[in-house]
């Protein structure tokens, strides 16, 4: 064998150890694949350190009404506010005005309605008049008596609310089957007239004039 043979069969036995020793080495994890964390801990970090998830988990969201007071309600049609001391207070508004002469009663299109908490409804409409709240009072009656069958009003009680004089009674309807407690307030040639449920009798007559003590009128028809 001449001495180059000799030379490259020698290469060629050194290249064969080499591969073998590489093939035989333990791999060794590097430091890059060791500090990466499982996805769920990436999940878990990104979720402790995002601040809208921690606003998200901490905010507190109340469905039950505020008591806090007081509650003003502004009729949307009629010119009055009502400034109502202690919450929660439910209104719905009419978006169809009174004329003064259409029928008056509970499911009328043009009635305000207001509910207290704890309390009764309470049904609300406005009209001009040239009449005192005396004279109104004994109008509204009479015309509860033609259009509902009402009974003669009872316990007339006059009162103010506002600056501005009220009388609020009681009257019987259907035979007795429903009573109401029912309430007129007149100034500056505009007449409130509200309603309740009057079962309680002196009771209910005196949560309408409370609830009607805080009451403005908005505007002035003499204006």
């Amino acid at each position: 064998m001449t001495v180059i043979s000799r030379a490259i069969s020698a290469l060629a036995a050194l290249a064969m150890l080499g591969a073998c020793a590489t093939s035989q080495a333990p791999s060794q994890p590097s430091a890059a694949s060791a500090s990466v964390p499982s996805p769920a801990a990436s999940t878990a970090s990104a979720a402790a350190s995002s601040p809208e998830t921690t606003a998200a988990s901490s905010a507190v969201v109340s469905q039950s009404p505020s008591a806090s007071g007081p509650t003003v309600v502004e009729s949307g049609v009629y010119p009055y506010r009502i400034t109502v001391a202690t919450g929660p207070v439910t209104f719905v508004p009419t978006r169809v005005a009174w004329d003064g002469e259409q029928k008056i009663r509970r499911d009328s299109r043009a009635v305000d309605l207001v509910r207290l908490s704890g309390g009764p409804a309470m049904w609300l409409v406005m009209t001009d008049t040239s009449l005192d709240a005396e004279a109104y009072a004994a109008d509204i009656a009479e015309k509860q008596r033609t259009w509902n069958g009402c009974a003669e009003s009872t316990g007339r009680q006059p009162f103010q609310a506002g600056g501005r004089a009220g009388v609020a009674f009681i009257q019987s309807c259907g035979a007795g089957a429903e009573v109401f407690a029912r309430a007129v307030v007149v100034g500056d040639g505009q007449a409130l007239f509200a309603f309740s449920d009057g079962r309680n009798g002196a009771a209910a007559v005196a949560a309408l004039i409370s609830f009607l003590q805080a009451i403005e009128f908005t505007e002035s028809a003499q204006s």
